[in-house]
């Protein structure tokens, strides 16, 4: 039998999967790979529980490291009869590391796995182009969890905070996204600190982000984009100050206005199609509200003025990741630039201000 592959959404393959375990479904070899370490992880501790007991988990389980396998004691795991549970589960985590002369009582069982055992293996991979071998599905159900896009990332913290009797602001969904990685084990860790400061509030608002970040401002990220998008200066200026003082990082803030920068550029290059509302309505998700500051800012900056805002943009960054030089007043130029109704276009910041 060939291996099968869950090569559906990632929280809706998740669901399915415990659907499928809930009534009563059972494998003989468990292949849980991907980029997703949250949802790899959920999905095994829900299978182990599923098979398991607690007490049972004491006699009928086994959790062996890739690297650490000897071939003769993997074969004896996996062939062993259960002895207080309908089968045993044998768990190998990053199989990939199995050396090369221990792989063979491995591959030589996935040829005709035993039907009281359930071999589930486990491999994180750190980019999607990255795969487990052939010899480790065979005759396998293989549950893939690639990274989670933004739009399914945002649903999941919406979920997340609402089993915790908790709202969120669609601006702190849209900080949250910007100020974490890809992964839901670091968006999680943000989300219970914010669920635990504040309290008896049933709303998770930026400001309550900002504060477990250690971040004083009393101006958030979105204060900003509005007075750049309005073409208000002077208070951009001065909201990119508080930012910085209050103790976010320069690296971070930059990051967070790269995306908002590409927004403004896709809405540029939108005004220019036949169907350009749709395009814009698209592009700027569940900013479309403001859809008309965007139009707005895109006309006052042009094209040239974007692409240039773009370069310069990506120059700060390098900079700040760099850190061989003070980036704090190319950065207040690129923002005057960004939001000045009356500026022609930016410097060159590497030699004006940054070298």
């Amino acid at each position: 039998m060939a291996a099968k592959t869950a090569k559906t959404d990632a929280l809706l393959a998740y669901k399915s999967f415990q659907k499928t375990i809930k009534d009563g479904k059972r494998f003989d070899v468990l292949v849980i790979t991907g980029q997703e370490l949250h949802l790899i992880q959920q999905a095994r501790d829900f299978y182990i529980r599923s098979v398991l007991d607690p007490a049972q988990q004491d006699f009928d389980f086994c959790e062996l490291r890739g690297s650490d396998i000897k071939g003769r004691e993997l074969w004896d795991e996996l062939t062993s009869l259960p002895f207080m549970a309908e089968r045993r589960v044998v768990l190998i985590e990053s199989p990939k590391e199995i050396k090369a002369a221990e792989r063979a009582a491995l591959t030589k069982y996935l040829a005709n796995p035993v039907s009281t055992t359930s071999l589930v293996m486990i491999q994180f991979l750190e980019d999607k182009q990255d795969r487990l071998g052939a010899w480790s599905t065979k005759n396998a159900m293989v549950l893939d969890f690639p990274e989670l896009n933004v739009g399914n990332r945002e649903k999941w913290i919406v979920q997340y905070a609402k089993e915790r009797g908790k709202t969120i602001q669609s601006e702190a969904i849209s900080f949250l996204i910007e100020t974490s990685s890809a992964q839901l084990i670091d968006i999680r860790s943000k989300l219970e600190s914010a669920i635990l400061y504040s309290g008896d509030d049933s709303e998770i608002s930026v400001q309550t982000l900002m504060k477990i970040g250690g971040v004083s401002s009393d101006y958030d990220i979105f204060k900003l984009q509005d007075a750049i998008l309005r073409g208000n200066a002077s208070l951009a200026l001065k909201i990119a100050k508080s930012l910085l003082d209050g103790g976010i990082e320069l690296l971070a803030l930059l990051g967070m206005l790269r995306r908002f920068l590409m927004r403004v550029w896709q809405v540029e290059a939108a005004l220019r199609k036949p169907n350009s509302q749709e395009v814009i309505k698209a592009a700027l998700g569940g900013q479309s509200f403001k859809s008309k500051e965007f139009i707005m800012s895109a006309k006052r900056l042009g094209r040239e003025r974007l692409q240039q805002l773009v370069l310069d943009l990506l120059e700060l960054e390098i900079h700040a990741k760099s850190k061989t030089s003070d980036t704090d007043y190319g950065f207040y130029d690129w923002i005057w630039c960004f939001s000045t109704p009356k500026s022609s276009g930016t410097q060159n910041l590497s030699i004006a201000y940054t070298g």
